[in-house]
């Protein structure tokens, strides 16, 4: 039986005593599988950095979305900061499970940011072959990881809802997608 199908037959929460031996000596180790969720982008961009291409992401947020009520400034002050926190995670995400590898880097969020605001992406949402192709151009980046955001309200309180389209800048092809839920209940 193969290591993974074995470890895969087992019932949640039942230890696996696996033992390897190494250099003569047999170590024996009862371990508990976990089950973990790999985002596709992730897993194609770390493909990408395996086979030696390089990766130069540069984190873009096109949209940000509610269905809550909000006077005109505080919705303008709540997607800044929804926009901000958004590209922090992600920047920090990717630079923690990839920036060990010398074939990737980030785009600086300064020079994204400057040719955002003379499109006025952050105005449409929206990401076009040409900006797509702009971005790549002046920042030197590979690849674009278009993040888009919105928060539902629900019964129970809202839900947040992120997508995350990874994308190859001189092709446009999307290469991979994420969509992650986030319920958030009233206490």
């Amino acid at each position: 039986m193969d290591v993974v199908d074995y470890i895969g037959s087992r019932k949640k929460g039942e230890k696996v005593v696996i033992v390897v031996e190494r250099n003569g000596e047999k170590h024996t180790f009862k371990i508990e599988p976990a089950t973990i969720r790999i985002r596709p982008t992730l897993l194609n961009l770390q493909t990408q950095l395996f086979e030696s291409k390089k990766v130069f992401l540069a984190v873009v947020v096109s949209d940000v979305r509610t269905t809550f009520d909000m006077k005109p400034e505080v919705y303008e002050s709540w997607t800044q900061g929804v926009r901000n926190d958004l590209q922090s995670d992600m920047e920090s995400f990717y630079l923690k499970t990839c920036g060990a590898n010398k074939n990737f880097g980030i785009v600086d969020r300064s020079r994204t940011k400057a040719i955002l605001e003379e499109f006025r992406l952050n105005q449409t949402g929206l990401v076009s072959d040409t900006m797509r192709v702009k971005i790549g151009e002046m920042t030197g980046a590979t690849h674009l990881l278009d993040i888009s955001f919105a928060r539902f309200r629900t019964a129970a309180g809202y839900h947040d809802d992120v997508n995350v389209r990874l994308i190859d800048i001189g092709s446009g092809a999307v290469l991979a997608v994420d969509q992650m839920r986030f319920i958030r209940t009233r206490k």
